[in-house]
């Protein structure tokens, strides 16, 4: 049976995706769960294409041994229909009345954390410590967010941004935008309210605005603010970046290592009511204020850099480094890697700070982190880096030399004479 659904929420890894007025298809009877099934249109307006994923199948092998894989255990399941909570309902209305039955954010929190457990078994970790893991992750599972909650931000001092004395708001008119982008900002907007990071604010003087950002997979966006204007009006606070070649140095005889990212990064950090409306976002249904950080503002980097200091300070340099919302846990052997790791959730649950568990991993003998590679072999940059440096045209103005050169000077002390070859 065909039928319309006002609002269809998929969760993903990187959130929860919302399908607004969307055509589907549903399947089953009274002795079997609902199934709904998207139509091959709608998937390719979300940017799903057969080829494209075929072509990288066969990209990576073409040759494919399936028989291991648990059939009745895939992403398919996510789209059976939950009837819990539909007592009560008219069996004849049920498809009409869905209960967004994709796995909840809980249950996706806890099978990401159980993929990762099973990560770092593969990756060696001894089934003793497997197990120590696992009951780690389940002690702090409160720690790990896949969407917006009703999370308070972490507990510091919220940003005081300080505005120049004489300074003018910033006023702007809505823009334009095409339909695809505002389909998205309305979702976006949404789930800003809902979540209270930001508010609705008739009243404000302040207004930037938003830009939207296509993502590498098709069909998906990200909000920015451009915030310059907002910039030129502030005073900028300072507050030093690590060294990093002189942090890695630190990874010296280390073996082992966990790498955590922070959930939605800066907006965790809290922002002082006083410098809220300044960062105003003028969208094409009205303005918002935010309640946290926005990615962009002049202070927005270094303020992130205290807070995550803040966060770790016993255990900076001693077990932990920390690159804004990148955190690389070392050790010289797997248990004491993970009396460090227990240590770290236990400073994120103290203060309130959230982790995706999609992109952390808690046991690797290889890791990733500030576009270098690190292991007890020594540390190398990321091929794919390299790759993305040699890919890029030669420059021919001066704002794509400065592009390159901006590029060029994260592996400068690996270039031999870098300073002789980059002077004017």
């Amino acid at each position: 049976q065909k039928a319309w659904f006002d609002t269809i929420k998929i969760y993903s890894s990187a959130g929860p995706l919302l399908l607004r007025r969307t055509p589907a298809w549903i399947f089953g009877d009274d002795a079997e769960p609902l199934t709904m099934m998207l139509s091959r249109p709608v998937m390719e307006r979300l940017g799903y294409s057969v080829d494209a994923i075929l072509a990288k199948a066969y990209g990576t092998r073409p040759e494919w041994d399936l028989q291991d894989l648990a059939t009745e255990e895939g992403a398919v399941k996510a789209l059976q229909e939950d009837s819990r909570g539909q007592q009560g309902i008219d069996e004849r209305l049920r498809t009409a009345t869905p209960e967004a039955g994709p796995l909840e954010a809980d249950e996706m929190v806890t099978r990401l954390l159980e993929e990762r457990v099973q990560e770092a078994a593969d990756a060696g970790l001894a089934e003793p410590l497997v197990t120590q893991l696992r009951e780690l992750l389940v002690e702090y599972r409160d720690v790990f967010r896949v969407s917006f909650g009703q999370d308070p931000p972490i507990r510091v001092e919220p940003l005081r941004v300080r505005v120049r004395e004489g300074a003018t708001p910033v006023r702007i008119s809505a823009r334009r935008y095409p339909p695809a982008h505002m389909q998205y900002l309305d979702q976006h907007v949404d789930e800003l309210l809902a979540s209270g990071l930001a508010y609705t604010n008739p009243s404000s003087r302040w207004a930037s605005p938003p830009r939207i950002v296509a993502k590498q997979e098709p069909g998906t966006y990200r909000m920015t603010v451009d915030t310059r204007a907002v910039n030129e009006r502030t005073d900028p606070i300072q507050w030093p970046m690590p060294v990093l070649e002189s942090a890695l140095g630190l990874l010296e005889k280390s073996t082992c290592y966990f790498t955590l990212d922070w959930f939605r990064g800066y907006w965790q950090l809290p922002l002082h009511h006083d410098s809220q409306e300044m960062f105003s976002i003028m969208t094409h249904r009205g303005i918002i204020t935010p309640s946290r950080v926005l990615m962009g503002g002049t202070d927005a980097v270094a303020y992130c850099q205290h807070v995550v200091e803040e966060v770790f300070r016993p255990l900076l340099y001693q077990g932990v480094l920390a690159w804004l919302d990148d955190i690389l846990g070392y050790a010289l052997d797997p248990v004491n890697m993970l009396e460090v790791l227990e240590r770290v959730l236990a400073a994120c649950k103290s203060f309130g700070l959230k982790l995706h568990p999609g992109k952390c991993h808690f046991y690797q003998q290889e890791a990733r982190w500030c576009g270098k590679i690190v292991s007890k072999e020594g540390i190398r940059h990321c091929p794919s880096r390299i790759q993305g440096l040699v890919a890029m045209p030669d420059p021919i103005n001066a704002g794509q030399l400065q592009q390159f050169t901006c590029a060029v000077n994260w592996m400068r002390q690996n270039i031999p004479q870098y300073t002789q070859m980059v002077s004017p």
